[in-house]
């Protein structure tokens, strides 16, 4: 009987490590596994290439400068249209090795800044042009949330400014903590700035209740950084598919080992090479021979679609 090659968690990690050199991401000197988890990440920015349902908050019209309405309209529509959104995202953001240029805005919040630039830089045309106004949205896989135009010099990156005005019109984007009457040691947000930089979780965020005034203690729901920086929702994800891969993997190997009919198609190979394939298109992914390309696997889930 023919020996079973099959690496289903190599294969994924392979062709997302592959996805991001391709889209210049830079990932020298990573491991698979940390590489993987980090162009997820990157990813979830750009938008996957999805159609979004646009949410504003609703004073986020009053924000937009009157000199940049049109560019944030344009940008909006992009969005929704699911455009790449790499050109308008920090310059940092392809830096993919660096633990120092994390977006710790987005990886403990979950919010993401847009610049506003029309046009593309001379000397650096993969980003449009750097503007002061910044477009603050929380994206998800189907919809984006339109926080605010702040700008660059009010700096908000660790301000719990953001946290109210997310309270403020979505709360359900929030888990408040009801048993909590106080903290311990008062945090500031220049101490949470720190806190991000040396890796340390400061998930609790005091801000107010809207209708009467009173503290309450909140955070961002399923939100967070690991130790060394990275998203905890990214590296679920990466968990995720690969503990399906795993079980997928086995179930497969006994199914060429215990089915009469694959037993007699592979008898007489001293290999069988399988490999996971990916037809986004399709929204379906499949293992496949690799020599015949039958198919022995084939699932119509969302679980890779982030790969689009």
């Amino acid at each position: 009987m023919a020996y079973v090659r099959i690496n289903l968690i190599g294969d994924f990690e392979d062709k997302l490590v592959n996805k991001g050199r391709s889209i210049g991401l830079e990932l020298q000197n990573l491991d698979p596994s940390l590489a993987s988890i980090r162009v997820l990440t990157y990813l979830r920015k750009t938008g996957n290439s999805l159609p979004k349902k646009i949410i504003k908050s609703k004073d986020f019209d009053k924000s937009i400068p009157v000199e940049l309405a049109d560019n944030v309209h344009s940008l909006i529509n992009k969005i929704e249209n699911g455009v790449d959104l790499t050109p308008y995202l920090s310059k940092n953001s392809i830096i993919l090795n660096n633990d120092e240029k994390f977006d710790y805005l987005f990886n403990d919040w979950g919010i993401l800044h847009l610049h506003l630039g029309k046009e593309f830089e001379a000397k650096n045309p993969k980003f449009i042009k750097r503007t002061g106004p910044l477009l603050f949205i929380i994206p998800y896989f189907d919809k984006v949330y339109l926080l605010s135009v702040f700008n660059h010099r009010d700096n908000v990156w660790s301000k719990k400014i953001l946290v109210q005005k997310v309270y403020d019109n979505w709360p359900e984007l929030l888990h408040k903590f009801d048993d909590i009457i106080g903290l311990p040691t008062e945090i500031s947000d220049d101490d949470r700035q720190l806190l991000r930089k040396a890796g340390i979780n400061s998930a609790i965020i005091d801000i107010k209740d809207s209708k009467n005034g009173e503290k309450i203690f909140v955070s961002m729901n399923g939100l967070g950084y690991s130790t060394i920086g990275d998203p905890i929702v990214d590296i679920q994800y990466y968990n995720k598919i690969v503990k399906k891969l795993k079980k997928l993997q086995e179930i497969i190997k006994n199914r060429i080992y215990l089915s009469p009919l694959i037993y007699e198609t592979y008898k007489e190979q001293s290999v069988v090479y399988l490999i996971l394939n990916f037809d986004l298109k399709k929204r379906r992914w499949q293992v496949r021979d690799l020599i015949t390309e039958n198919i022995f696997w084939e699932d119509y889930s969302n679980l890779l679609a982030i790969l689009n």
